[in-house]
């Protein structure tokens, strides 16, 4: 897969689609979870002074407007006869800006 950003120079990242790492380096992408999550830490630092947030999963778990809307759409998608969300193991989300 392809992504770019104006922000980093309009630089094309080009991911494996199966592992999420680049094909140049093998790094993870800079839309990872990790990465997206780091970014999302260091924003939200800023704007509360909180310091260390827990893992990601929890952080997640955490957002009650999020968890509302996901369990809305989850609702809405049973109802309309198209079936369960597909989830990825909890082991996927568990996770901290410490580990890589």
């Amino acid at each position: 897969s392809l992504n770019w950003s104006q922000h980093d120079g309009d630089v094309v990242e080009i991911v494996h689609a199966t592992t999420g790492r680049r094909l140049d380096d093998d790094a993870p992408s800079r839309v990872s979870k990790s990465a997206l999550y780091r970014r999302f830490a260091a924003i939200y630092g800023q704007l509360t002074g909180v310091e260390k947030l827990g893992t990601y999963g929890e952080t997640k778990g955490n957002a009650v407007e999020y968890q509302t809307l996901k369990a809305a759409l989850y609702a809405h998608l049973a109802s309309s006869g198209c079936g369960k969300w597909l989830q990825k193991p909890s082991e996927a989300e568990s996770f901290s800006l410490g580990e890589r």
